[in-house]
C-alpha cells in the first residue's frame, strides 16, 4: 500500500499518528522547508569603502544602529553609508581596539591592546 493509501486508510479511522501528521505536512506544504533566502548578497566592506583597515578585531551595533568595528587602526563607526574613524588623535587611548560594548545608558565602551 502506497504512502497516500496509508494516510487515506487512516483517515476514515479518524486517527494520524505524529509520523503521518508530519509527513501530510512535509508533502503538501514544501515551501515551509525553505530557509528565509536573501533579497541579494550581503555586501562585503573593504578599504576601498571606507573601512580604515581589514584587520577587524569586533562589532558592536549599538541602540541608534550604527556599527562600532574595532580596528587596529581605531574605531570605525559606520551608519550604512559611510565610515567615521576615531584613533588616538580624537582621545582613545591606544588604536588598537579588541572589544566594544555599550551600557544601558547607550555608552560605548572599548577594551584595547596595549598601555593606555
Amino acid at each position: 500500500m502506497s504512502l497516500i493509501g496509508v494516510i487515506h486508510y487512516q483517515r476514515k479511522k479518524g486517527q494520524y499518528s505524529i509520523i503521518q501528521l508530519t509527513l501530510m505536512i512535509v508533502l503538501l506544504f514544501p515551501t515551509f522547508l525553505f530557509a528565509q533566502r536573501w533579497s541579494e548578497a550581503p555586501k562585503q566592506y573593504t578599504v576601498d569603502d571606507g573601512l580604515p583597515t581589514m584587520d577587524v578585531y569586533h562589532i558592536q551595533q549599538d541602540q541608534k544602529g550604527y556599527l562600532w568595528i574595532g580596528t587596529d587602526v581605531g574605531v570605525a563607526r559606520f551608519n550604512g553609508y559611510d565610515f567615521d574613524l576615531f584613533t588616538m588623535g580624537d582621545g582613545l587611548p591606544n588604536n588598537d581596539v579588541i572589544r566594544i560594548r555599550e551600557d544601558q545608558q547607550g555608552r560605548i565602551w572599548m577594551n584595547s591592546i596595549g598601555p593606555l
